[in-house]
């Protein structure tokens, strides 16, 4: 029996092996940075440079604040392995969303 279906899944056979690239590349950048973040507040707090909890108040300026996206995205497109000119966060999002058929299947 054949499902109709509006959409194609989301994985395809093969695709596990592009995840599991992605999942290694993630828990080696996530402890990288883990890591060095943990070493740079050590020094700025042994400094006398930032306090404690001074982090997690902060707001970004909006010239920081593009540098991040900047970043962000390029940090998605490395992991993800999209198209150049997808290379942004909401254009993956838009990706995500399975398109839209409002005509229902008929036999």
């Amino acid at each position: 029996m054949e499902m109709n279906r509006k959409h194609k899944p989301y994985l395809q056979p093969g695709d596990i092996d592009q995840l599991a690239r992605q999942h290694v590349e993630l828990m080696a950048e996530v402890w990288i940075l883990r890591d060095r973040v943990r070493l740079l507040e050590s020094v700025l707090q042994g400094a006398g440079l930032l306090k404690p909890d001074q982090l997690d108040t902060m707001v970004p300026d909006a010239e920081l604040k593009a540098a991040l996206q900047a970043e962000r995205d390029a940090f998605v497109a490395r992991i993800v392995g999209i198209d150049p000119e997808e290379r942004t966060v909401d254009a993956l999002r838009q990706r995500a969303v399975p398109p839209q058929n409002d005509q229902e299947h008929s036999n």
